[in-house]
């Protein structure tokens, strides 16, 4: 359950977010305070300012995929696949009630930003969280994927499926869903595969290990 701070922060980003779309002229830390029933002064005990509630909207929604997961019973033992599924369709419903503010605020505040948001540091630490967790990983490909770049990767190829998202007008977001599924099915698959592994342990045992005992003179001449 969220600690009182922490509901109490919700609620000022639910009044935030309700003020920027439907009454911008009223959205000002002294407004969001009074719909709240706070001082102005308690409102800059959790918000330097009006943006920084907006921007905590998206953090949060981090907070409580996290949550939710906790309650997830087995969800340690789930696949690879599972957990990034998992983790991308909860954020979908989490997002859902304010679709409209992301619509608005997503390219801005999340997307387009040089610097990185609080929130993809979230989405980073997410997916390595997932990582960290998983031993189904190729051993030849997991330096790749646990690097701190890789991570910061699939945190922007996160956020474009969520631009997809925002701008699908199919049944049910059928073709997002449609994307997701290939896109976490192809990576799981990519990253799970033992086919190198086994191609290096082959070229080990035949070329360099034997290539003298079986006598192919090219190979013996190039290795020496």
């Amino acid at each position: 359950m969220p600690g009182e701070d922490q509901t109490l922060k919700r609620e000022l980003a639910k009044i935030a977010i309700d003020l920027y779309l439907n009454h911008l002229s009223d959205f000002e830390e002294n407004k969001i305070a009074e719909k709240l029933k706070i001082s102005e002064d308690q409102f800059y005990l959790f918000f330097k300012n009006k943006k920084q509630v907006l921007h905590y909207f998206y953090s949060d929604c981090i907070v409580q995929y996290r949550q939710m997961v906790r309650d997830i019973e087995g969800f340690e033992e789930a696949t690879l696949e599972e957990k990034i599924s998992n983790f991308i369709y909860m954020m979908f419903d989490i997002f859902q009630p304010n679709r409209k503010f992301m619509e608005k605020t997503f390219d801005s505040m999340i997307l387009l930003r040089i610097k990185a948001s609080p929130f993809q540091r979230e989405v980073e630490k997410v997916f390595k969280d997932i990582a960290d967790s998983d031993y189904s990983v190729s051993a030849i490909v997991k330096p790749v994927v646990t690097n701190p770049l890789a991570f910061e990767i699939f945190a922007r190829q996160f956020f474009l499926i969520i631009k997809f998202w925002l701008g699908d007008n199919s049944e049910n977001y059928q073709n997002t869903m449609a994307l997701v599924d290939k896109l976490v099915s192809f990576f799981a698959e990519a990253v799970q595969t033992r086919i190198p592994e086994k191609a290096l342990d082959l070229f080990k045992y035949v070329v360099i290990d034997n290539v003298h005992k079986i006598k192919i003179p090219f190979l013996d001449r190039f290795l020496k």
